[in-house]
């Protein structure tokens, strides 16, 4: 069993499943970074994603519920179970997308139901840039 807290944030990728006790089974759609840090999109849990947590408990402030929200605050919880499968990628109609930062020409894969433009951050030299996804097979 492996945790998601015993992967480095580098080996984490697109297309990894994990399970969860509260979120239930998870498939990662892209990893990216924020002001806040790493960021992991899952395809239906907003749990690391960067958005802003909502403020439900009035003891709390927000940055509590942001430090609680930020990878790799409760990451052990977080157990792997494979790789999507293609009868899945079918089945939400997604397919893989590849693009290249243009400074360090990192390739980035990440799953999604169509192109989509906008900023990203490269994960590997921290340039902040834009450039239309191009489709993909599986990386």
């Amino acid at each position: 069993m492996t945790q998601l807290s015993e992967m480095p944030f580098k080996r984490i990728k697109a297309g990894m499943k994990f399970f969860h006790s509260r979120y239930g089974e998870q498939i990662i759609l892209d990893i990216d970074r924020n002001n806040f840090g790493p960021l992991i999109k899952f395809h239906s849990c907003d749990v690391f994603s960067g958005k802003m947590p909502e403020i439900t408990d009035e003891e709390e402030d927000i940055f509590q519920l942001l430090a609680k929200s930020t990878f790799p605050s409760g990451a052990e919880q977080w157990e792997y179970v494979g790789m999507v499968t293609p009868e899945q990628m079918a089945s939400n109609d997604w397919q893989w997308f590849k693009v290249a930062c243009p400074h360090c020409g990192y390739l980035h894969h990440l799953i999604a139901s169509k192109a989509f433009p906008g900023q990203r951050q490269c994960l590997v030299c921290g340039m902040v840039y834009s450039r239309p996804l191009q489709p993909s097979l599986s990386p």
